[in-house]
């Protein structure tokens, strides 16, 4: 996996949203195993655990990840079963 490099240009949130992302379309993150955790994230991106959890809340409202409590975040195929009913559909 490419070593993250901050761009200055761009919100830090929408970076971490876009790695994450590409990382779910590239099968770096695989549907049915859990992405990293938010600390993990934290130490990744050096960033503000508030700034993990704005790009993760974005993932999730747009249909690239669903949270199980207590396990983690997962990423959501457009036909996975496992994703929660009513998952909005990627964009």
């Amino acid at each position: 996996m490419p070593e993250f490099q901050r761009r200055h240009d761009v919100h830090l949130w929408v970076q971490i949203y876009d790695t994450v992302r590409e990382r779910i379309e590239d099968g770096t993150y695989p549907a049915g195993m859990s992405i990293p955790s938010e600390s993990e994230m934290v130490d990744e991106f050096k960033a503000a655990r508030n700034t993990v959890r704005k790009a993760l809340r974005h993932l999730r409202d747009d249909g690239w990840i669903y949270t199980v409590a207590q396990l983690g975040s997962f990423p959501a195929a457009p036909s996975d079963p496992m994703s929660p009913p009513g998952r909005p559909p990627r964009q």
